[in-house]
């Protein structure tokens, strides 16, 4: 059931966070720089990992994002350059989580042609693997901006067909949900491919969003 599904990607994302932690001090150790790595100021951290998330998304297929746009927390407006493909993301926190800080939410895109306001429905989308998944129209990453040990850590990779039937959409309209670790600041990446474009590097459309507490929803 979905408190099963939920516990399994709180499972397999404190694994990752452990894993890379593991690497990340393991590189201090032997003088190497990497990402996360407190070899020199929090500043300098700060801005290195997000230098590497920047060169993250253009080895991606380019991050060509117009605007990106906090409103009161809750929606979030974004458009993509290439095609003028315009994102719409609403943030609907939940009740409930499986650990006393953890903030579940549920993300909701739209996907529609600038120009014509057409939705981009789920048979106008390619799928494609991103970063060792396999491929599917639509992956949505994660990035906890305020995490202590490495700011910018990848906590969330979700696809649609996981929450539902993406390809019964007819206004473009995608939903996934996700038990955040804590509130406070992160990163949502949107990757896709119009089928228009099959063979080409996808796209992506980054959006921040900012949570409360769910002790103050």
């Amino acid at each position: 059931d979905g408190r099963r599904r939920r516990r399994r990607r709180r499972e397999k994302r404190e694994e990752r966070r452990a894993g890379r932690l593991a690497m990340t001090k393991g590189a201090s150790q032997r003088g190497l720089g990497t990402r996360g790595v407190r070899t020199q100021s929090l500043r300098h951290e700060v801005a290195a990992a997000a230098m590497a998330r920047r060169r993250l998304c253009l080895s991606l297929g380019g991050l060509a994002v117009a605007r990106n746009l906090l409103l009161d927390g809750r929606t979030v407006l974004a458009r993509e350059l290439e095609r003028d493909v315009s994102l719409k993301l609403e943030v609907e926190q939940l009740q409930g989580g499986l650990g006393p800080d953890d903030v579940p939410a549920r993300l909701t895109f739209t996907l529609s042609d600038e120009e014509s306001g057409k939705p981009i429905l789920w048979k106008d989308l390619e799928t494609f693997a991103s970063m060792g998944s396999k491929p599917h129209p639509i992956h949505i990453h994660v990035y906890d901006e305020d995490d202590p040990d490495i700011p910018g850590i990848e906590v969330g990779h979700l696809h649609p067909e996981e929450f539902g039937n993406p390809a019964a959409s007819t206004d473009g309209k995608y939903d996934v949900e996700f038990d955040f670790p804590h509130s406070g600041t992160y990163a949502v990446e949107v990757s896709y491919l119009l089928t228009e474009n099959k063979g080409a590097a996808p796209k992506t459309i980054r959006v921040p969003i900012k949570l409360l507490s769910k002790y103050d929803v």
